[in-house]
């Protein structure tokens, strides 16, 4: 039986140092790259341009900042036509009736489910949320 002698060859050595360059840029990527984290609500749809959602206050805000939604894989630029205020509350959290105008793709159903961009995140922090099971 032969026995190699691993020291002398320069391949294994180089090719352990090119993964351990590689794995080492690929976690300063995902460290300093920023991703959106989004938010769902369901709304009804009341007319082809018109959504009723009831957000919480923090939801709330977040759709006075932005100008885009996502419906079906659509993104859509909305306006607030009306915001009726508090409308109930539950858990002490306030929650409100808003209106929003858009112009929605064609849908077959009157429950339309919105996503909404909430702020950037790393992209290693989402996988470390998802690897905790709190984003699935």
């Amino acid at each position: 039986m032969k026995v190699r002698n691993y020291e002398k060859n320069g391949w294994v050595l180089l090719i352990t140092c090119l993964l351990f360059m590689l794995e080492l840029i690929l976690l300063i990527y995902l460290n300093k790259t920023k991703e959106y984290e989004y938010e769902k609500i369901t709304g009804y749809l009341v007319d082809k341009k018109e959504i009723v959602i009831t957000p919480n206050k923090k939801l709330r805000k977040i759709l006075y900042q932005n100008k885009k939604i996502v419906i079906e894989g659509h993104d859509l630029l909305y306006e607030i036509v009306e915001d009726k205020g508090v409308v109930f509350r539950q858990n002490n959290q306030d929650y409100y009736e808003l209106i929003l105008k858009a112009k929605i793709p064609s849908t077959k159903d009157q429950i339309v489910e919105i996503s909404i961009k909430k702020n950037k995140k790393r992209v290693l922090e989402l996988l470390k949320s998802v690897w905790k099971g709190e984003i699935k």
